[in-house]
């Protein structure tokens, strides 16, 4: 059971910040990499990966699976609305941060929206379903960190993300669900 003082998340909070320091440390270097990389089936199974309907869909398969498996409804009712919550907080950091994305900014017809970068909102989003089914069984949690890994690396891999984007929000979101849901 984590908490906000809970002393077994020291070793946790200690490796996301060395992993985040590491992904800024490296973050031109993985774009330079991947721009050379690409084919076209590879970017069309990226951006299906990364599309936010789909990754909708599959919290949406994650929950089901959790009360599939017996979870309380009422406790997963609260870690939805602690995850809308993280999602809110990451809308925040990125107005705070305003970071731009690594190679474009996305235009609307009439007005122009600044689109932030840091941190990644599709990597917060399935880290935080991490945190989440953390009291599932096994097979859950191995495909769901499967699946977020791939979600997190096509963002890199389209270069709409920086790694270290993509890191922060995988180490905020899990952080804070983890914190806040027990």
């Amino acid at each position: 059971m984590a908490g906000l003082y809970d002393p077994s998340l020291l070793p946790v909070l200690g490796f996301g910040v060395i992993l985040v320091a590491l992904a800024f440390w490296l973050d031109r270097r993985i774009l330079h990499y991947f721009s050379r990389k690409g084919t076209g089936s590879v970017n069309k199974f990226m951006k299906f990966v990364s599309n936010s309907y789909f990754i909708a869909f599959m919290v949406l398969l994650a929950v089901l699976a959790m009360l599939q498996a017996g979870a309380d409804f009422a406790h997963t009712v609260y870690h939805l609305a602690v995850g809308a919550g993280i999602m809110a907080f990451n809308v925040l950091i990125k107005f705070i941060v305003r970071r731009d994305r690594p190679v474009h900014m996305i235009y609307f017809p009439v007005i122009r929206l600044p689109d932030y970068s840091f941190p990644s909102a599709h990597s917060t989003a399935v880290f935080a379903v991490m945190g989440m089914i953390a009291g599932s069984g096994a097979a859950l949690k191995v495909f769901w960190l499967g699946f977020s890994l791939l979600v997190a690396f096509s963002r890199i891999y389209l270069k709409e993300h920086w790694a270290s984007d993509v890191v922060s929000g995988a180490v905020i979101s899990y952080l804070l669900m983890t914190i806040l849901s027990y």
